[in-house]
């Protein structure tokens, strides 16, 4: 393998080392797969220096969920990883808390009318 062949060659935790929480909630594939083929991350826990770790997701195999829980991603090291797809349109493990007390309180305020009404 050349010089440039084997720098351009990463893998998975120098690739997601700089996408936000660490490529949490990204799509990623080595290049020798078949297209559908791929890892959701739900966990990337990389080390200091950023060129190993641990990284969990869930599997998916022509497009559709290969296992319910999420799996411990196998072949980090090696090179040729690469993101396909969208990048997430919401930060996982993130929850809008603002939001989530506005909705109780709407359907706090639903029920009684609810409750009303099928007593009429």
């Amino acid at each position: 393998m050349r010089h440039s062949a084997c720098c351009l060659s990463r893998n998975l935790f120098q690739l997601v080392n700089n996408l936000p929480q660490k490529g949490t909630g990204y799509r990623v594939k080595r290049a020798n797969w078949p297209e559908g083929q791929f890892w959701e991350l739900t966990t990337v826990r990389p080390s200091v220096d950023g060129a190993h770790g641990d990284a969990w997701g869930v599997a998916y195999a022509e497009g559709s969920q290969a296992a319910e829980a999420p799996r411990k991603v196998r072949s980090t090291l090696k090179g040729g990883w690469q993101i396909t797809g969208d990048p997430p349109s919401s930060t996982p493990g993130r929850v809008n808390w603002k939001r989530v007390v506005n909705l109780k309180a709407a359907c706090r305020s639903l029920t009684p009318a609810a409750a009303s009404e099928t007593k009429s």
